[in-house]
């Protein structure tokens, strides 16, 4: 897949986005540490549609989940805070 990579809010929102799907990256300041999101919408009709929203919920929860835990493994050593 190709996507377009916009930073609407540079540090705080990343939005990538390709055909028919979008997804949106934030990151909330809370105190000393930060809440992450990762939304993502499908643009599907059809058959298409209705199989979107029964799996990809389930397909993309774990892939979420995998990216999270990397990405607060990395922000743990980049400041020096055991994990």
């Amino acid at each position: 897949m190709t996507a377009r990579i916009t930073e609407p809010e540079p540090g705080r929102r990343l939005v990538e986005t390709g055909d028919a799907v979008t997804t949106v990256f934030s990151v909330t300041p809370q105190g000393s540490k930060s809440l992450v999101r990762f939304d993502t919408t499908l643009q599907a009709s059809g058959l298409e549609g209705v199989m979107n929203r029964l799996l990809a919920g389930r397909l993309l929860a774990p892939l979420y989940e995998d990216e999270l835990t990397r990405l607060e493994r990395y922000a743990q050593n980049l400041v020096g805070v055991p994990a």
